[in-house]
């Protein structure tokens, strides 16, 4: 099976993982919408260079995630680690080690840091 590309058996699969976790998290209310801690949600993480080295397939799974993620109605946002074209609502977010280089897709999204790589940031290490 092809994972993380427009291949509609994982999309299936994919879907029926994202809401079985999701319904686990709305029954004990974790989500923030509900009074839990739960703020942000992602569905795909550093999936950008995949995504252009595939190309379109791609560009398709991209857009297909962000809605079926949006779709799950979790009321906190959703975002995509390392995915420069993040379809709205998603908000794009970087690593700890590139954001100095890093810009919201939108004026409108927050420019926002999600993942420390704290062993990364140290020269005499390679990662």
């Amino acid at each position: 099976m092809n994972f993380r590309t427009d291949n509609e058996p994982f999309k299936k699969e994919m879907q029926k993982f994202t809401t079985m976790i999701v319904n686990m998290m709305k029954s004990e209310k974790l989500f923030e919408s509900q009074g839990g801690p739960i703020i942000l949600s992602q569905i795909e993480n550093e999936f950008g260079p995949v995504e252009y080295e595939i190309g379109p397939p791609g560009q398709v799974y991209t857009n297909w995630a962000a809605k079926m993620a949006v779709a799950q109605d979790i009321g906190v946002c959703w975002v995509m680690c390392k995915q420069h074209d993040a379809p709205d609502p998603i908000i794009n977010t970087c690593n700890g080690f590139y954001c100095d280089y890093f810009y919201a897709n939108k004026p409108y999204k927050p420019k926002m840091w999600t993942e420390a790589w704290t062993g990364c940031n140290n020269i005499s290490q390679q990662c």
